[in-house]
C-alpha cells in the first residue's frame, strides 16, 4: 500500500528482520562487536520501518477513502503538532476506534477535491481550511504537493504559520494573525510576502531568556562526554595528538611527560600505544573530513526530526522540539545556550560505544573530538541564524558572510520551503541532501534512518579498514621483541648473544633499529611494546 506493495507481499518484510537477527547471532558469536552494534542499529531502524508500514497499510485496509490522503492536501505535513492530520491522536492504530477530526469528515463527503475543501471551515473557528493550511486564496493543486515553494508559480501562499483545520479553535492572537496573512489573490506581492515572512521568522527574537530546569538525562550525557574526553586525552594519547598538529616536537614531549606521571594507569587506556600517532598533514585532513561530516550530519538529523512521527521512543521526544520549531523559529534564541545545545549530548554514549566495539584508533578519536566541536558549532550556528542584525556581534557577521557557518539568508529559504536546505552548520552539503531527497522525500524519514546510521557507522568503518594493515605491521614487531625475551632467558646470556639461528637476526634487526644498545630503564629509549615486554618478563619469572 501506499507505492510499497500489496497484503499478498508482506512476508517480503520479514526477511530483512529475520536477516537481522540471524547476522547478530553471527557477529555475537564471533565476538565482533562492530558488526553486532551495527546490526542494532539496523534492526532499529527497521522496526522504525514496520511500525509506519503496518500503521499505513491498515488505514488503507479500512479506511480506503483516506488513502494517499496527505498527498491531495497543501502542506499536511508541516503541522507541527499532528502528524496525520485525520485522527486526533495523528495516528491509526489497529485494534483501537479512532476519533477522526472535524475536518476528515470533510474531506471523506468531498473525496479529497481540494477545490471544494479549501473555503469550509471544519473546526468552526473563523478561518477557512485553506487559510489554516496556507492557501487562503484555493489555488494549490494535487499535482504540485511536492514542488519546490516558489512565490511566483502563483499556488499555495506559504509553508509558515499554519495551524490545524481541523483541531481545537487556536487563541484569537493566533487567529487574527493567520487573517492578517492574507494576500491579493488574483497578484502575490513579493515585497509584502517577504516583509511578512520576515516578521514570523525573528518574531520574539527580542524577548528576554526564559530559564528552564536542566535535565538529569542531559546532565548525565555531558558527564560522559567530559569523562570519555579526558580519559582519551590522558591514556590514549588525544591531548598530545592534539598539540601535535600545531608542533609535533611539542605533542612528543607532552607524551613523554604524560607517560611519566600516569604508568600506573596507562595500561588501563581507551587504546594501547601501539597506534601510530597522526601527521600534521592527517591532522589538517582529519579537522577539513570532520568540518564536511557534522554539516552532512546536520541536515539528516535535522531532515529525519523534522518528519518522525512523536510517538516513536527517543526520537519522538526530539522531533517534537524540531517540528515546533518551524512554529516558533525564534524559541531556540530565548532559551540557555546550553539548553539548546544539550540536545546533541544524547548521542554522547551511542559514541562512546561505537568507540569501543570499532577499538578506535588514535585518528578515529582526534576526529571524533573535532566533530564533537563542530556538533556544538552547527548548534550554536542555528541560533544564529535566528537572530536579528542588531543581536549578532561583528565576528560572527564575517562568518556568516564567509559561508563559515549558516548564513541567516541561507536557513530563512529552508523555512520558507521546508523541503529543502537542512544542514545548519555551514551549508555547503545541501547540494548532495537536496539531490538525495529528489530520489528518497523528507517524508520517508524511516528510509533516512538507514542513511543516517550508514552515515554514522562510516568513520568507524573506515578507520579500521585502513588502521588493520598499520596494526598487523605493528603487533608483528611485538611478537620479534617477546621472542628475542624468551630465547635470552632460555639461553641464560641476558640477550646479548644468542647460538639460536632465530635469535641473533632478531636481536640484531631490534638493536639496529634502536641505533646500538638500548637500556631497559629508559623509558624514552624503548620503543612502544617495551614496557609490554618488561611485564611480560616479570609474569613469567
Amino acid at each position: 500500500h501506499f507505492g510499497l506493495m500489496s497484503p499478498s507481499q508482506d512476508w517480503i518484510l520479514d526477511l530483512p528482520v529475520l536477516g537481522t537477527a540471524a547476522f547478530s547471532l553471527w557477529a555475537l558469536r564471533k565476538r565482533r562487536p562492530l558488526q553486532l552494534f551495527l546490526l542494532v542499529c539496523i534492526g532499529t531502524a527497521l522496526a522504525v520501518f514496520w511500525e509506519r508500514y503496518q500503521r499505513l497499510s491498515y488505514i488503507a485496509k479500512t479506511w480506503p477513502e483516506l488513502e494517499n490522503g496527505h498527498s491531495k492536501l497543501p502542506n499536511s505535513n508541516h503541522i507541527w503538532w499532528a502528524h496525520d492530520i485525520f485522527f486526533m491522536d495523528s495516528r491509526g492504530l489497529p485494534g483501537q476506534r479512532p476519533a477522526f477530526t472535524y475536518f476528515t469528515s470533510d474531506f471523506v463527503r468531498s473525496q479529497g477535491d481540494w477545490e471544494k475543501l479549501c473555503p469550509l471551515d471544519s473546526d468552526l473557528d473563523g478561518l477557512t481550511n485553506g487559510q489554516e493550511l496556507g492557501d487562503p486564496c484555493c489555488r494549490w493543486r494535487a499535482d504540485t504537493a511536492s514542488a519546490r515553494f516558489d512565490l511566483s508559480r502563483g499556488l499555495e501562499y506559504r509553508r509558515w504559520y499554519l495551524s490545524h483545520p481541523g483541531g481545537a479553535p487556536g487563541n484569537l492572537t493566533e487567529q487574527l494573525m493567520i487573517k492578517s496573512l492574507k494576500p491579493e489573490c488574483n497578484n502575490y506581492d513579493p515585497e509584502m510576502y517577504w516583509k511578512r515572512f520576515e516578521h514570523f521568522y525573528f518574531m520574539r527574537a527580542l524577548e528576554e531568556v526564559e530559564l528552564e530546569p536542566w535535565k538529569p538525562l542531559k546532565v548525565i550525557c555531558l558527564v560522559i562526554m567530559i569523562a570519555m574526553f579526558f580519559s582519551w586525552g590522558l591514556f590514549g594519547g588525544l591531548f598530545s595528538d592534539l598539540v601535535s598538529c600545531v608542533s609535533p616536537s611539542l605533542g612528543a614531549a607532552l607524551q613523554r611527560q604524560l607517560n611519566r606521571r600516569v604508568p600506573l594507569f596507562r595500561r588501563f587506556g581507551v587504546a594501547p600505544d601501539k597506534d601510530p600517532p597522526p601527521t600534521r598533514k592527517e591532522c589538517l585532513l582529519i579537522l577539513a573530513f570532520s568540518y564536511i561530516y557534522m554539516d552532512f550530519t546536520s541536515g539528516i538529523v535535522h531532515l529525519i526530526l523534522d518528519y518522525a512521527p512523536f510517538w516513536i521512543p527517543a526520537l519522538g521526544d526530539l522531533a517534537r522540539g524540531f517540528q515546533y520549531h518551524h512554529q516558533d523559529p525564534t524559541a531556540i534564541i530565548r532559551i540557555t545556550w546550553y539548553e539548546y545545545t544539550s540536545h546533541i549530548h544524547v548521542l554522547v554514549p551511542i559514541i562512546w560505544v561505537l568507540t569501543q566495539c570499532s577499538g578506535a584508533t588514535r585518528k578515529q578519536r582526534l576526529f571524533w573530538l573535532f566533530g564533537g566541536f563542530f556538533a556544538h558549532v552547527f548548534q550554536t550556528a542555528h541560533r544564529w541564524a535566528h537572530m536579528p542584525d542588531q543581536m549578532l556581534p561583528g565576528w560572527v557577521k564575517f562568518l556568516q558572510k564567509t559561508n563559515l557557518v549558516l548564513p541567516v539568508e541561507a536557513h530563512m529559504k529552508h523555512h520558507n520551503d521546508l523541503f529543502h536546505q537542512f544542514t545548519i552548520l555551514s551549508g555547503h552539503t545541501d547540494l548532495v541532501v537536496d539531490s538525495i531527497s529528489e530520489i528518497i522525500p523528507p517524508t520517508r524519514y524511516d528510509l533516512w534512518l538507514f542513511i543516517g546510521i550508514a552515515w554514522f557507522f562510516a568513520p568507524a568503518v573506515l578507520d579500521a579498514h585502513f588502521s588493520r594493515p598499520v596494526r598487523s605491521n605493528l603487533v608483528g614487531d611485538a611478537t620479534t621483541l617477546l621472542a628475542r625475551d624468551a630465547l635470552a632467558e632460555r639461553s641464560e646470556m641476558g640477550g646479548q648473544q644468542l647460538d639460536s639461528t632465530l635469535g641473533q637476526p632478531l636481536a640484531d634487526e631490534w638493536s639496529g633499529s634502536q641505533g646500538g644498545k638500548v637500556s631497559p630503564e629508559d623509558p624514552e629509549s624503548q620503543d612502544p611494546f617495551s614496557s609490554t615486554c618488561a611485564r611480560a618478563k616479570k609474569s613469567e619469572k
